[in-house]
């Protein structure tokens, strides 16, 4: 069984703590749980306190025989001073859920970039779309990133425009692949090429890794009160990374956002 997860944490003197939470990590059976039951600094607290974990699911039921349970494995979550290092232990890593400083859950798919949004986003998502797997979130959140790129990055960065026309994209192309975005991320109801997508940003990140790496491979998804997303903020890849609750993020909605969870208890 596949689809590795981890949690990780964000501590008050600076440090992350992380470890892992069980295969098979994806939204419902990791994020669910951490919106609905250890949403809050003390059960977050309670949480990291039973070490890495090979299962997630509610308080106390570790102590139980049940089937169903959240299962401990007995080793300690590791330590490191950077968030940059939290996939470095644990391989092939799919699923990162990370509380940070700003006591939110925050959900990183390791990918083309390492996108951090707010978990509550991935909830409303699969709460409209239905299904299993939020594999079509995934793809809408690095669309965005993409058209980020060459909506933004490509007009207002001479350095990267050079770059990037040194790749094959001069201004007509860039604006091509805003368009392409454009009509992928907002398709028509008869539209039902379901792979034009995914093979338009999967092939752009083929071919063109020299551009995905002139960035910071971390990516801060914002998002509105209604968790959809707001705003991409993307840094120019330096020697030393620097965390991504220092990125200057222009507004937190924990004070009017609501917890999808807690309404319906």
């Amino acid at each position: 069984m596949g689809d590795v997860s981890i949690i990780a944490r964000r501590l008050t003197d600076g440090h992350v703590q992380f470890g892992w939470s069980g295969n098979g990590g994806y939204f419902w059976t990791v994020g669910a749980f951490l919106l609905a039951d250890y949403n809050s600094p003390e059960m977050v607290e309670y949480l990291f306190g039973l070490g890495q974990l090979s299962r997630i699911w509610h308080p106390q039921s570790e102590l139980s025989s049940d089937e169903f349970r959240t299962e401990p494995t007995g080793q300690p979550h590791y330590l490191t001073d950077n968030e940059d290092k939290i996939f470095r232990q644990i391989h092939f890593v799919d699923y990162a859920y990370f509380y940070d400083s700003d006591q939110n859950w925050y959900y990183i798919h390791p990918d083309v970039f390492l996108p951090k949004i707010r978990l509550e986003a991935v909830w409303r998502y699969m709460e409209q779309k239905g299904g299993q797997f939020e594999n079509g979130f995934n793809r809408i959140v690095l669309g965005r990133i993409i058209k980020e790129i060459f909506g933004n990055w490509y007009w207002n960065d001479q350095e990267f425009q050079k770059l990037a026309q040194g790749c094959g994209f001069d201004n007509a192309a860039a604006s091509k692949m805003v368009a392409d975005l454009n009509k992928c991320l907002n398709p028509e109801e008869d539209d039902e090429d379901e792979d034009a997508f995914p093979d338009l940003i999967y092939g752009f990140a083929r071919e063109h890794g020299r551009i995905v790496s002139y960035f910071d491979s971390w990516v801060v998804v914002e998002t509105d009160e209604d968790m959809e997303i707001s705003k991409i903020l993307m840094r120019k890849r330096e020697e030393k990374h620097l965390e991504t609750n220092q990125w200057g993020v222009s507004k937190s909605w924990r004070a009017t956002s609501r917890n999808p969870f807690s309404e319906k208890k």
